[in-house]
């Protein structure tokens, strides 16, 4: 069972069902290797940002900002995220994580917490949703950051940083699946823009210790490829070589604005 956080993320209020957007060659890479790739928080999230919001609190008062750095740098390098989203049609996510041109998985939660590195199967991953606005974050630092001995904050920022993404993406409304690299023994890498970024890969485990193949609920298409034939039956041809069940596709119109 994977560990819930923020105090707002329990299984009872995860969604039902959350979708993870992906590209033509992604979902390929999905489905014939059976997992999803968690990349390095450091490449999704801002360390001079969160740096600067503890210094809001004047956390830096009795630390030094090179030691704070480091540390924020430190925990951002041992986190690994996959990413989904309560939002299964929106046209900014279709642009930026598809180039207009994907789809998006739909997982139920049960399958969700499945999720296990292969490279470590016995870790355990942080499940959350993001924190975005700043009362939000003003509340979680009150409560577990600005009292903290050293030790403590060490571990609560830990806990909290993979979770807190800059305002501007609020409209994601992100779930993070969380691990720590510490026990992959190899980490891999692939093209991020114009970087290279850090992944491991995580799979889908039984209570028995056995992986299991994704189990696919809903596969949502762009508008793009729902009015391509082409594209369409290139997700059909990958669907059917790989021998993968998923449950109903659906076109989209991606006419809903955030």
């Amino acid at each position: 069972m994977a560990t819930h956080i923020n105090g707002i993320a329990t299984n009872d209020s995860m969604p039902d069902m959350l979708y993870h957007y992906t590209s033509i060659s992604g979902f390929s890479g999905i489905i014939e290797n059976n997992c999803f790739w968690a990349t390095s928080c450091k490449c999704l999230n801002d360390s001079n940002e969160i740096y600067e919001l503890l210094t809001h609190y004047d956390l830096t008062r009795s630390y030094s900002r090179e030691y704070l750095t480091k540390r924020i740098q430190w925990i951002l390098d041992d986190h690994y995220v996959i990413s989904f989203s309560e939002n299964k049609d929106s046209l900014p996510m279709w642009g930026r994580y598809t180039n207009d041109c994907g789809v998006n998985i739909g997982l139920l939660k049960d399958e969700i917490m499945k999720l296990h590195l292969e490279d470590d199967p016995l870790h355990e991953p942080l499940i959350g949703n993001c924190i975005y606005s700043k009362f939000e974050k003003d509340a979680f630092i009150q409560k577990y950051l600005c009292n903290s001995k050293l030790s403590d904050l060490e571990g609560q920022l830990y806990f909290w940083l993979p979770f807190f993404k800059n305002d501007s993406f609020s409209y994601e409304k992100e779930w993070r699946i969380v691990f720590s690299g510490s026990g992959v023994r190899k980490i891999k890498t692939r093209g991020y823009g114009k970087k290279k970024a850090p992944y491991i890969t995580a799979s889908p485990k039984e209570r028995d210790g056995n992986f299991q193949r994704i189990k696919i609920s809903e596969l949502n298409l762009s508008s793009i490829i729902s009015g391509d034939m082409n594209k369409k039956s290139r997700i059909n041809e990958i669907i059917s070589h790989n021998n993968q069940a998923v449950d109903r596709i659906n076109n989209t119109t991606s006419t809903l604005i955030v």
